[in-house]
Parts: structure tokens; sequence; C-alpha cells
């Protein structure tokens, strides 16, 4: 967790990490995976934190979409890293 942690460590990580995460073209990257959301076979619920900073909404409606019978929850007032900001709310779900 420790290694997990160092960067977001100070406000020059945290920003290095946005640029990373900026960076990508998750349009492209989604590609090979397009049509194939849908053969899951499984229950799916697509947690969403409604501020993501990093990801937009946009993507979780595509996902709830391509992903028959899954269930979208958008969390209120919930950033990128719902799991470790909200783990209670996320539990409940």
């Amino acid at each position: 967790m420790n290694e997990y942690w160092k960067a977001f460590t100070t406000a020059e990580r945290r920003r290095v990490m946005l640029e990373l995460y900026r960076s990508f073209d998750l349009d492209e990257q989604l590609k090979p995976y397009q049509k194939k959301l849908a053969a899951l076979g499984v229950p799916v619920l697509i947690l969403w934190g409604q501020q993501d900073e990093f990801l937009p909404m946009d993507y979780a409606s595509r996902f709830a979409r391509e992903i028959p019978g899954s269930e979208l929850v958008m969390l209120e007032g919930v950033r990128h890293f719902l799991f470790e900001d909200e783990p209670e709310r996320c539990a409940e779900r």
C-alpha cells in the first residue's frame, strides 16, 4: 500500500499522475474490447464517482450501454478513487 500511495503524497506527484492519466487515449485502448463486454455473461455493477477528474462520466454510460443487464451507480461527491475515498458506500452497493 505504501508504494501505491507514493505517487499521491505531494502536490507535484499528484499533478504528474493526473498528466499521465490525461495522456491516455482511452477510446483507442478500448477498441479491442468493443462488442466483447456484452459477452461477459455475469452480473456487472458499475460504480462511478460523479466528480471523477480522470475519466469522464461518458465512459460510465458507455459501459452500462455495452453490458446488458449491468447496473450503473453514480456516487455523488465521489472522485476517481472511490474505493479508497468511500469504501463504506462502495461496500453498501
